[in-house]
């Protein structure tokens, strides 16, 4: 099942439960899908659109806690932490492009092909300066 069709499922949960703040919070991340891509509902796509908002609803409380936004900012890590795939935290991922380096992978690229073929998402830029470093 896509994340799309899982998304889709929880704003049919949060229509039928009347739980508003759930729904508008739905409403604007399928918004922002629609948005971004008129047809393009990949997985890839949903995981850069949803950690944006995401990045978006954590500054805006940042910038003004409210209630509202609490729950906006709780709701969306957990959709990101049922739904999206794992992404690797910094030393997980220092440890990866180690197992990676010691297998063998001599240069950026195929180290950046070790890490993607994990699974997990990952900050590629930090995972370039970190293999950089290190290689050098």
């Amino acid at each position: 099942m896509s994340i799309y069709s899982n998304l889709q499922g929880e704003l049919t949960y949060a229509r039928r439960s009347k739980n508003k703040p759930l729904l508008e919070l739905l409403q604007y991340i399928i918004g922002e899908v629609g948005r971004e891509a008129k047809i393009n509902t990949s997985d890839t796509n949903l995981v850069l659109v949803v950690n944006r908002v995401a990045k978006k609803l954590n500054e805006a409380h940042t910038l003004a806690p409210t209630e509202k936004s609490e729950y906006e900012v709780a709701e969306v890590a957990r959709l990101i932490k049922d739904y999206l795939p794992h992404v690797m935290s910094e030393q997980e991922l220092m440890v990866a492009i180690d197992k990676a380096i010691e297998t063998g992978a001599s240069n950026i690229g195929s180290v950046m092909g070790l890490l993607r073929k994990t699974g997990y998402g990952f900050d590629a830029q930090l995972a370039a300066v970190t293999i950089k470093q290190k290689l050098a």
